[in-house]
């Protein structure tokens, strides 16, 4: 290569340079939110109620057995299914603007697993709270007080201390999720609360928040586990009342 070559190559080497160098940065994504009164997941498909730039607001919510959960039907509100929670619509929110966002909840949760007693197998108060974002920083709210409760003996539903951090195995056990009910198999229930951003991004609604920096989360998160006769087991979570803003 000749001299003139070697300083053209070289010319054009840092020509590239500088021109990389002069690419703008990326935007910081613009406010946005979402609340989602739950989310269902087996760890391969997802289910969920989700509000984003609207609110929804109903006396009450039932899912059905559906194909993602054929042994269980996810009702919010419904008092039918309520050890003697007050009434109360399914509330969830979402909204921005140039600057900031805001997401919020309020209701409770019942999960129902077609045994022929129609005592629900958990219920979950998750009362009112949110999460706003705006440039001067990120705020959780909350109103009124969690509560669990499981069906245990004589099929009646209990109310247990959901911060414990111990699984709550269920005496007489329950329906599976995955195939319309054929009897009790062993099922534990563990109630989470969840307040970090990235806590929340692996649940499907929630995943284009991945990376954020600036925002918040909020939701609490039930994890039930269930061993088949054989041995297998299967693991399912439900995030109640899930809340996420970010500017």
């Amino acid at each position: 290569m000749s001299r003139a070559t070697r300083l053209l190559a070289a010319a054009s080497a840092c020509a590239t340079v500088l021109g990389m160098s002069a690419t703008p940065a990326l935007a910081a994504p613009a406010p946005e939110a979402t609340a989602a009164a739950y989310v269902f997941t087996d760890g391969l498909v997802t289910e969920a109620l989700v509000a984003e730039n609207g609110e929804i607001r109903q006396p009450m919510h039932a899912s059905g057995f559906t194909a993602t959960h054929p042994g269980w039907d996810v009702r919010l509100s419904d008092e039918a299914a309520a050890p003697g929670l007050p009434k109360q619509d399914v509330r969830l929110r979402a909204s921005q603007d140039a600057t900031s966002s805001s997401a919020g909840n309020k209701g409770f949760l019942s999960i129902i697993d077609g045994h022929s007693s129609e005592v629900p197998l958990v219920v979950v108060n998750y009362v009112s709270g949110g999460v706003s974002c705006s440039p001067g920083g990120v705020w959780h709210s909350h109103a009124g007080q969690v509560r669990l409760w499981v069906r245990d003996l004589g099929h009646e539903l209990y109310e247990v201390d959901w911060w414990n951090s111990e699984a709550k195995s269920l005496f007489d056990g329950g329906g599976p999720a995955d195939r319309p009910y054929d009897g009790l198999i062993s099922t534990t229930v563990k109630l989470n609360s969840l307040d970090k951003l990235d806590q929340l991004t692996g649940y499907g609604p929630f995943a284009k928040y991945q990376g954020r920096t600036h925002g918040g989360g909020k939701s609490l998160e039930v994890v039930i586990t269930q061993t088949e006769r054989g041995g297998a087991t299967k693991t399912y979570r439900i995030l109640a009342g899930a809340s996420v803003a970010t500017c």
